[in-house]
């Protein structure tokens, strides 16, 4: 008997072989194009986590420069991709975040305003290069194609792309109407991983004084070369708000011009005339940067340019680094030109402030008229900015312009207010070789009046006689006038001159806008001598003004 062959479970097997294979090329096709898509799309969003990492990090250096209180930033280098049980993972993605010498900052044709001392420093001949770092996030993604650089620069963030094309993230502080800052950023860091990382920069320099400063000359402006990748177009865009371009100082935009700097670097050049402030700071990463230490030594208070025999005076002076910020713990040396004279200390170590504090006492047995000396130095060979020198002018008990610490009249004020909510003495006229009787000074009101103050009372309590050319002779008074007509004569030594009552009406002083400045020109006629107000010469102005502040000016004359 014969049987028939049965087929039947060969067809249910080679069934489910296709099965198994239409399965395995599903997951094959699942494996390489959903994976991936999903994986790039985790690395596409971190990607856009980690610039406002970048961001909230360049926030932080920039507060942080300025408080001192930096807290630690965290930037999530790399990412985890969602767990999966059938399929698989590449290695987690990572980054490496590293700082990069980027270049110097150059402050070109600046020059202190008020303090003369300052400006032994910034002198407005030297240019001033503050060198700085760029910190750069670089990603390593295993899917998504040509991410973005993102880099913290010079006060930007921003990202930068393989085409050589860049997407700023962030505003520029570099330039905020007269308001000019810069962070230094430098150090040795370099971190790569999968996961974050902390960052914690430290505020080695804090900006904590302000320095006003204008250009030097009349024709020479003050000039911020910028260290960058960015091109111009890119730093005109961030400076739109900025730039005027038609050199007027009464609109609030102050940059005149932006133009490629040499090498990676970009120029900009601020509008003529006006007084800009000057904030600096240096902030260090991971490790290798150093406290910047003392540059220079600037006055603080004084007793003025006169003291009486018999009195004890105050002098006060700060060391400051080159970012214009006070530096404790250094060593000041004062000293006088007469060894009979007591200074005390000799040697002052400065205080978390920067300020070193001294008593002068004048012994009693000088002439009146006769000068002594007063200097204080940083150092060894100390250069004109470690040195700060006071000519005492010794008046007699009661002389005019005689005071302890004071200025002779009960005010106790800085000579040549610098600071901003003063009235600055920013620039005075020029006297020919031979002499001049009329010449002209330059206030600027600070103090963000929100209407015209006014110079009520002034008075000249001292006038030194320096210039030797035809027999000169100190004069004996001046008659001060504003623009607006007011003004009074007052006499050299005397005391505070109304000029309601003694003169022609107070001096009007424009009220200064939030962001530009307001000048008004003080003309000085002095009388009484010969070929008077010389080269060599100085004199003591001190006014009163509206709000009830009095300010002290220590003036001379260039030839």
């Amino acid at each position: 008997m014969a049987f028939r062959g049965d087929e039947r479970a060969v067809t249910v097997q080679v069934g489910a072989v296709l099965l198994l294979g239409f399965l395995v090329i599903a997951l094959s096709t699942y494996q390489v194009t959903v994976v991936p898509n999903q994986n790039e799309g985790v690395e596409f969003r971190h990607n856009q986590d980690v610039q406002r990492d970048m961001i909230q990090l360049r926030g932080a250096i920039q507060t942080g420069a300025t408080s001192g209180g930096i807290a630690p930033q965290s930037v999530a280098l790399g990412t985890q991709y969602p767990p999966r049980t059938l399929f698989i993972n590449p290695p987690s993605p990572s980054g490496t975040l590293r700082n990069e010498s980027l270049g110097n900052l150059t402050v070109a044709n600046a020059q202190a305003v008020g303090n003369s001392e300052t400006r032994d420093y910034w002198d407005g001949g030297t240019d001033r290069t503050f060198e700085t770092d760029s910190l750069t996030y670089d990603p390593n993604y295993n899917v998504y194609q040509n991410p973005p650089e993102t880099v913290i620069a010079s006060t930007v963030a921003y990202n930068s792309f393989d085409s050589g094309t860049t997407l700023a993230l962030s505003e520029q502080s570099v330039v905020d109407g007269r308001t000019l800052s810069f962070v230094a950023l430098q150090g040795n860091f370099q971190r790569s991983q999968s996961g974050a990382v902390s960052v914690d920069p430290e505020a080695v320099s804090r900006a904590t004084r302000t320095v006003a400063v204008r250009n030097d000359t009349g024709t020479d402006p003050v000039v911020l070369t910028v260290p960058t990748t960015l091109s111009v177009s890119t730093w005109e865009d961030l400076l739109a708000d900025e730039i005027d371009g038609s050199n007027v100082t009464t609109n609030g935009e102050y940059v005149h011009d932006v133009r490629a700097g040499s090498g990676d670097a970009v120029e900009i050049e601020l509008e003529r005339g006006p007084t800009y402030n000057l904030r600096l700071a240096k902030v260090g990463v991971g490790t290798g940067y150093d406290e910047p230490g003392a540059r220079y030594v600037t006055s603080v208070s004084s007793p003025g340019p006169s003291i009486e025999n018999d009195t004890t005076s105050e002098f006060v002076v700060e060391v400051r680094d080159p970012y214009n910020n006070p530096v404790s713990g250094v060593d000041v040396i004062g000293s006088t030109t007469n060894g009979n004279d007591t200074l005390s200390p000799s040697t002052q170590t400065t205080d978390e402030e920067g300020r070193a504090t001294f008593t002068y006492t004048a012994p009693g047995n000088y002439s009146v008229g006769e000068t002594v000396g007063v200097d204080f130095e940083i150092g060894g060979n100390a250069t004109d900015y470690e040195h700060v020198h006071y000519g005492l002018d010794i008046r007699g008990a009661g002389g005019a312009g005689a005071g302890n610490g004071g200025n002779g009249d009960g005010s106790t004020d800085e000579i040549n207010p610098g600071d901003q909510g003063s009235i600055i003495l920013i620039d005075r006229s020029t006297v020919s070789n031979t002499g001049t009787r009329d010449v002209d000074i330059t206030l600027e009101n600070t103090t963000n009046a929100g209407s015209t103050l006014e110079i009520e009372e002034a008075r000249i309590s001292f006038y030194f006689l320096g210039g030797q050319q035809g027999n000169p002779s100190e004069p004996t008074g001046a008659d001060i006038t504003g623009p607006n007509g007011g003004g009074a004569t007052v006499s050299i030594g005397g005391g505070f001159v109304n000029f309601t009552t003694g003169g022609s009406g107070p001096i009007e002083l424009n009220p200064k806008p939030a962001d530009s400045s307001a000048t008004t020109l003080i003309s000085l006629g002095f009388n009484g001598g010969n070929n008077i107000v010389q080269g060599e010469d100085f004199y003591v102005m001190t006014v009163r003004v509206s709000n009830g502040e009095t300010y002290t000016y220590f003036v001379s004359h260039p030839d």
